[in-house]
């Protein structure tokens, strides 16, 4: 008999433990489907940081490409006062002559 007062106590140890750990995976199931979200979460904030580096790229290639542009303008006018500069020397040096 006592034995099987042992096996009786030592089953249901057994069986509170299994629903102890069927409540903990119900639980954990809430959390596995959390981090889902947060994977699908991240997973669209890490999509978005990169769209936003590669608009900030343009940006800059864009800004760069302006520069370039200005400087290019800015080069064509000193040459262009420099040149005027000439001109008015000669014609300052012959009106003198």
């Amino acid at each position: 008999m006592r034995d099987h007062d042992e096996l009786v106590i030592k089953t249901n140890v057994i069986l509170e433990e299994v629903d102890r750990m069927r409540k903990e995976w119900e639980r954990s199931s809430a959390v596995i489907e959390s981090a889902k979200q947060m994977r699908i979460a991240a997973k669209s904030y890490i999509s978005s940081l990169e769209e936003a580096n590669k608009a900030l790229s343009e940006c800059v290639d864009g800004f760069v490409e302006q520069m370039n542009d200005m400087t290019k303008l800015n080069d064509e006018i000193a040459r262009t006062a420099e040149a005027m500069a000439k001109m008015a020397n000669e014609l300052d040096l012959r009106g003198k002559q």
